[in-house]
């Protein structure tokens, strides 16, 4: 989408990776991925593996972790083996605190005996005592084989990753960024230790394998993270449920929507009460991939199935902090559509119902800055500071209404320390380079070719017209220097006209002000020296007004320049937008032309969009002109006493193609009007015109197309075939 924080959608994936590692107070649901770490895998040789981890709610023998249960068997008190044997039943069948309470009375009993000692250590692997029973086991190495043994240390890996990854949520929770990650690096270093300590092809070498793919993701080193993912033995259906979701993550951050789309999809599919921020990410890599009916669905089908309120057992319900969520799913997703207006009222609604949420504050500005509105913005961002002043999101917020409200040292004291701490983000990523933008040279060109079915009396019977300009780099307070040619051509009953004009300049931009100065001369004559002036300024998010004056006007009539006339004019444009939907202006002129002419022209229009959607937006302007000419007998050029004309202009783009900064755009307009000359009466007036316009990359533009247009002069109906080619950019 132009003008926002292209956000396409691709911001947005980084905002559901932040939430699935330390996003706001977890449910059970949240636990889902914990529990898949801490389930140990180990199968001690001899006996059926379990994979529960929860007690059985049934109530037989009730024993303590020191083993208070009575067993019941022969005439006599059990002995260690019979101890042994109960314990390795009750752990089969997931009464595990029973199961080590046996076996710690089996070793008081016989403390050499092998199956007790086997039994306390698979029960407190299973518990998630993992260091404990890999100490057990070490220390008597004798009953364990090295396969068991290589097992457990995976499994107090695994221990080491869940602790790292909770340290890095409660680093980032107290805003130490730089720090979050070197816990999860500490466990990728034990992680690459084992591999080599394990044998390859062995359960533990394959076990560690899925669980670098889990920590590459944590660490966001996605590539390497794909590349792990890729050498699985299994495929990608075979993995663990854990392994697929940190794939698919590294899928979405890569920019392989449609890959992460797929394995979002098996993986609710085998598991449909998966945690809500795996729907979400789903949701996010149909979006991105242009699936917006598909993600419609998707949405509609999580606010459903997500509840506002969780009850467990006897106590009052809780409200269900996922569903905050997707509220701001919902928010965004209105965005994403260009419903920004929606878009509003939803984030209106949502920091109502959350205040003191700075999440809900800095989502409002957000959207108040895609409608742009930067300084009303401010004022929400403020809010959002004043609760989480160092959170990330308050802080990028910072950046980009620093950037919209060209305060561009403040966007440079935001943007950079943030590029430092979260390298990686692409929202952070994206915003720097439009920074560095700034610090390379720029340039736009357009040419248009025209034929006249006659000697049309304002372009000839062909006409060519060419704008160019190239500019330095910005400096650090707001200025660049530029170099333009400006050249118009065209064939008239007098013979052929042209008239190429070379300048340099230098503008000024910052705090939403721009002023500029040009110098201009011909640049076949070297003579016909212009200096224009120009200057405007926005007046808070709906107000701005552009003053200009030129000693040699760009808007002198083409053959007047072929008798050395011309044209000083001076210009005054008032501009009002009410959003990104409704927006008017009224622009004056006056041109005085060396042979005592004075030209007037007033100009105004309306333009309101009727129709958006992800890929498709309609707009519809009223235009209305007036010009007044004095009466010069015998001018060389087109010189109408009075005209006005009245229409209106319809506009459709359509989004054909798009890859998150690249596009393909088709553009439509048809306006029709009715044109008034004095002594000559009314007329309509037609014009087409079709454009495709591509987005090559995030800097560089190209655009071509062909018009059409049939407007009557002095009383003749011209009609005009024109083609025009542009483009523009940062080297």
């Amino acid at each position: 989408m132009q003008g926002r924080d292209n956000a396409n959608a691709t911001a947005s994936s980084d905002a559901v990776l932040q939430r699935a590692r330390c996003g706001v107070r977890r449910t059970p649901l949240h636990l889902a991925l914990g529990l898949v770490l801490a389930v140990p895998s180990i199968a001690l040789a001899g006996e059926t593996p379990h994979v529960s981890t929860t007690a059985s709610s049934r109530t037989a023998p009730v024993a303590t972790a020191t083993g208070s249960a009575q067993v019941r068997g022969g005439d006599g008190p059990p002995d260690a083996a019979d101890l042994a044997t109960r314990a390795r039943k009750d752990r089969d069948q997931s009464q595990l605190g029973i199961a080590l309470g046996l076996s710690q009375r089996a070793r008081q009993a016989e403390p050499g005996s092998r199956e007790a000692i086997r039994v306390e250590v698979s029960t407190l692997a299973r518990l998630g005592a993992a260091h404990l029973a890999l100490e057990k086991a070490l220390a008597h190495r004798a009953i364990f084989t090295d396969a068991e043994r290589w097992n457990l240390r995976a499994d107090a890996t695994m221990a080491d990753i869940r602790e790292a990854r909770n340290e890095s949520k409660r680093l980032e929770a107290r805003y130490l960024y730089a720090q979050r990650q070197r816990p999860l690096e500490k466990v990728l270093a034990e992680l690459d230790a084992n591999l080599k300590r394990f044998p390859a092809g062995s359960q533990a070498h394959e076990r560690t394998l899925r669980d670098r793919v889990y920590v590459l993701r944590e660490l966001d080193r996605m590539h390497e993270c794909l590349a792990q993912f890729g050498k699985l033995q299994g495929g990608p259906r075979a993995q663990p449920e854990y392994v697929q979701r940190a794939a698919a993550d590294a899928y979405l951050k890569t920019r392989q929507p449609e890959r992460a789309a797929k394995l979002y999809a098996a993986i609710i599919k085998h598991n449909p009460k998966v945690e809500v921020d795996v729907y979400i990410s789903w949701y996010y890599a149909l979006i991105e991939g242009e699936h917006y009916r598909q993600a419609g669905q998707l949405l509609a089908r999580i606010k459903r199935t997500t509840p506002l309120w969780i009850a467990r057992g006897k106590e009052p319900r809780a409200p269900n902090y996922e569903y905050l969520g997707v509220d701001q799913l919902n928010v965004l997703d209105a965005a994403y559509r260009r419903h920004e207006q929606q878009a509003e009222a939803l984030a209106r609604t949502d920091y109502r119902q959350a205040p003191r949420n700075s999440d809900m504050y800095n989502q409002y500005a957000t959207i108040l800055r895609w409608r742009g509105w930067p300084t009303q913005a401010e004022h929400w961002v403020d809010m959002a500071a004043a609760y989480a002043p160092k959170a990330r999101s308050t802080r990028i917020n910072r950046a980009n209404d620093a950037r919209d409200q060209e305060h561009y040292d403040r966007w440079r004291h935001w943007i950079v320390p943030l590029a430092r701490e979260f390298p990686k983000d692409t929202e952070v990523a994206r915003s720097l380079a439009e920074l560095d933008d700034r610090r390379h040279a720029s340039m736009s060109a357009e040419y248009t070719l025209g034929h006249s079915g006659s000697n049309a009396p304002i372009t000839g019977k062909r006409d060519q017209s060419l704008q160019m300009r190239v500019n330095t780099p910005w400096t650090r307070n707001g200025w660049r220097a530029y170099a333009a040619e400006d050249y118009h051509w065209g064939a008239y009953e007098g013979g052929n006209t042209s008239i190429s004009r070379l300048g340099v300049g230098g503008e000024w931009r910052w705090s939403r002000k721009h002023a500029w100065a040009q110098v201009s001369q011909s640049r076949l004559s070297g003579r016909q020296l212009g200096v224009e002036l120009g200057w405007s300024q926005w007046l808070g998010d709906h107000w701005r007004y552009q003053l200009g004056v030129n000693s040699f006007s760009p808007d002198t009539p083409l053959r007047a320049t072929r008798e050395n006339l011309r044209g000083r004019s001076a210009q005054a444009e008032l501009d009002w937008r009410g959003s990104e939907s409704t927006s008017a202006s009224l622009s004056a002129s006056r041109m005085k032309i060396s042979d005592g002419n004075r030209r007037v022209d007033l100009t105004a229009q309306f333009s309101q969009r009727v129709q958006a959607s992800a890929h498709h937006l309609t707009r519809v302007s009223l235009l209305a002109s007036a010009e007044r000419n004095d009466v010069i007998p015998n001018v060389a050029y087109f010189n109408p006493e009075r005209t006005h004309s009245y229409g209106v202009s319809v506009e459709h783009d359509w989004i054909t193609w798009r890859r998150y900064e690249r596009s393909f755009t088709q553009r439509f307009v048809v306006t029709g009007a009715s044109e008034w000359q004095k002594a000559y009466g009314s007329a309509a007036g037609v014009d087409l015109q079709y454009m495709h316009e591509w987005k090559l990359s995030r800097t560089w533009e190209l655009h071509y197309g062909l018009g059409w247009g049939s407007h009557v002069f002095d009383g003749t109906r011209e009609h005009r075939v024109f083609a025009v080619i542009g483009v523009s950019g940062v080297f």
